[in-house]
Protein backbone atom coordinates (compact mmCIF):
# COMPACT_ATOMS: atom_id res chain seq x y z
CA UNK A 1 0.00 0.00 0.00
CA UNK A 2 1.36 3.44 -1.00
CA UNK A 3 0.45 6.41 1.17
CA UNK A 4 0.40 9.81 -0.47
CA UNK A 5 1.22 12.71 1.80
CA UNK A 6 0.18 16.28 1.19
CA UNK A 7 2.97 18.84 0.75
CA UNK A 8 2.09 20.40 4.11
CA UNK A 9 2.35 17.05 5.87
CA UNK A 10 5.67 16.32 4.16
CA UNK A 11 7.00 19.68 5.39
CA UNK A 12 5.75 18.92 8.89
CA UNK A 13 7.59 15.59 8.85
CA UNK A 14 10.71 17.37 7.60
CA UNK A 15 10.49 19.82 10.51
CA UNK A 16 10.16 16.92 12.94
CA UNK A 17 13.32 15.39 11.43
CA UNK A 18 15.16 18.68 11.90
CA UNK A 19 13.88 18.79 15.48
CA UNK A 20 15.35 15.35 16.11
CA UNK A 21 18.76 16.50 14.86
CA UNK A 22 18.63 19.63 17.01
CA UNK A 23 17.71 17.59 20.07
CA UNK A 24 20.64 15.24 19.52
CA UNK A 25 23.00 18.18 19.03
CA UNK A 26 21.75 19.85 22.18
CA UNK A 27 22.57 16.71 24.12
CA UNK A 28 26.25 16.79 23.11
CA UNK A 29 27.40 18.85 26.04
CA UNK A 30 30.84 17.85 27.27
CA UNK A 31 33.25 16.86 24.53
CA UNK A 32 36.55 18.31 23.39
CA UNK A 33 37.52 21.94 23.76
CA UNK A 34 36.93 22.46 27.46
CA UNK A 35 34.67 25.28 28.56
CA UNK A 36 34.74 27.23 25.30
CA UNK A 37 34.09 24.04 23.33
CA UNK A 38 31.03 23.37 25.47
CA UNK A 39 29.88 26.97 24.98
CA UNK A 40 30.37 26.64 21.24
CA UNK A 41 28.22 23.49 21.14
CA UNK A 42 25.52 25.12 23.30
CA UNK A 43 25.45 28.14 20.97
CA UNK A 44 25.25 25.89 17.90
CA UNK A 45 22.31 23.99 19.42
CA UNK A 46 20.55 27.30 20.13
CA UNK A 47 21.35 28.51 16.58
CA UNK A 48 19.75 25.34 15.20
CA UNK A 49 16.69 25.94 17.36
CA UNK A 50 16.36 29.54 16.13
CA UNK A 51 16.79 28.44 12.50
CA UNK A 52 14.20 25.71 12.87
CA UNK A 53 11.84 28.16 14.55
CA UNK A 54 12.29 30.55 11.61
CA UNK A 55 11.49 27.73 9.17
CA UNK A 56 8.34 26.88 11.13
CA UNK A 57 7.22 30.51 11.21
CA UNK A 58 7.96 30.91 7.49
CA UNK A 59 5.98 27.77 6.71
CA UNK A 60 3.05 29.04 8.77
CA UNK A 61 3.14 32.46 7.10
CA UNK A 62 3.19 30.74 3.68
CA UNK A 63 0.18 28.63 4.65
CA UNK A 64 2.22 25.44 4.37
CA UNK A 65 1.54 24.31 7.94
CA UNK A 66 -1.22 24.91 10.42
CA UNK A 67 -0.92 27.01 13.55
CA UNK A 68 -0.89 23.80 15.59
CA UNK A 69 2.14 22.45 13.70
CA UNK A 70 4.01 25.76 13.91
CA UNK A 71 3.17 26.04 17.62
CA UNK A 72 4.45 22.52 18.30
CA UNK A 73 7.72 23.11 16.47
CA UNK A 74 8.24 26.48 18.15
CA UNK A 75 7.49 24.98 21.56
CA UNK A 76 10.06 22.23 20.97
CA UNK A 77 12.62 24.78 19.79
CA UNK A 78 12.04 26.86 22.92
CA UNK A 79 12.80 23.73 24.96
CA UNK A 80 15.96 23.07 22.92
CA UNK A 81 17.12 26.67 23.32
CA UNK A 82 16.47 26.55 27.06
CA UNK A 83 18.45 23.29 27.28
CA UNK A 84 21.34 25.05 25.54
CA UNK A 85 21.07 27.92 28.01
CA UNK A 86 21.17 25.54 30.96
CA UNK A 87 24.22 23.79 29.47
CA UNK A 88 26.04 27.12 29.16
CA UNK A 89 24.90 28.46 32.54
CA UNK A 90 25.84 25.39 34.52
CA UNK A 91 29.22 24.80 32.86
CA UNK A 92 31.90 25.22 35.51
CA UNK A 93 34.35 27.92 34.43
CA UNK A 94 37.82 26.62 35.24
CA UNK A 95 39.73 29.55 33.73
CA UNK A 96 38.81 33.19 34.50
CA UNK A 97 39.27 33.98 30.79
CA UNK A 98 36.28 31.73 30.03
CA UNK A 99 33.86 33.82 32.13
CA UNK A 100 33.36 36.48 29.44
CA UNK A 101 32.62 33.99 26.61
CA UNK A 102 30.09 32.29 28.89
CA UNK A 103 28.37 35.62 29.60
CA UNK A 104 28.32 36.34 25.87
CA UNK A 105 26.92 32.89 25.07
CA UNK A 106 24.18 33.31 27.65
CA UNK A 107 23.15 36.71 26.27
CA UNK A 108 23.00 35.35 22.71
CA UNK A 109 21.15 32.17 23.67
CA UNK A 110 18.64 34.16 25.76
CA UNK A 111 17.99 36.46 22.77
CA UNK A 112 17.28 33.40 20.64
CA UNK A 113 14.93 31.96 23.24
CA UNK A 114 13.12 35.30 23.49
CA UNK A 115 12.70 35.44 19.70
CA UNK A 116 11.25 31.91 19.72
CA UNK A 117 8.85 32.82 22.55
CA UNK A 118 7.72 35.94 20.65
CA UNK A 119 7.18 33.91 17.46
CA UNK A 120 5.15 31.31 19.32
CA UNK A 121 3.03 34.01 20.95
CA UNK A 122 2.35 35.56 17.54
CA UNK A 123 1.30 32.21 16.05
CA UNK A 124 -1.12 31.75 18.95
CA UNK A 125 -2.54 35.28 18.79
CA UNK A 126 -1.64 36.56 15.28
CA UNK A 127 -1.67 40.06 16.72
CA UNK A 128 0.88 42.36 18.23
CA UNK A 129 4.30 41.78 16.71
CA UNK A 130 5.13 42.14 13.04
CA UNK A 131 5.68 38.59 11.69
CA UNK A 132 8.34 39.80 9.25
CA UNK A 133 10.25 41.31 12.19
CA UNK A 134 9.90 38.00 14.04
CA UNK A 135 11.36 36.08 11.11
CA UNK A 136 14.19 38.60 10.96
CA UNK A 137 14.83 38.33 14.71
CA UNK A 138 15.07 34.54 14.45
CA UNK A 139 17.41 34.79 11.44
CA UNK A 140 19.62 37.34 13.18
CA UNK A 141 19.74 35.28 16.34
CA UNK A 142 20.70 32.14 14.44
CA UNK A 143 23.45 34.04 12.62
CA UNK A 144 24.81 35.59 15.85
CA UNK A 145 24.81 32.23 17.63
CA UNK A 146 26.48 30.47 14.70
CA UNK A 147 29.17 33.16 14.57
CA UNK A 148 29.83 32.70 18.31
CA UNK A 149 29.91 28.91 17.90
CA UNK A 150 32.38 29.21 15.01
CA UNK A 151 34.59 31.62 16.98
CA UNK A 152 34.86 29.28 19.98
CA UNK A 153 34.76 25.95 18.15
CA UNK A 154 37.59 23.68 19.28
CA UNK A 155 40.40 23.46 16.75
CA UNK A 156 41.35 19.86 16.20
Amino acid sequence: MVISLSPALRRAFAMVAVLAVVTVQAGCATEEGGTTGDLSRAAEAAASAASTGRLALDAYLDGAVTAAVADTVLSEMIDASQDAEVAAATRVVEDPEDAQPRRQALVLIRAGTDALVDARAWVGLTTGSDPVALVSALSDSAADLSAFADEWEPQG
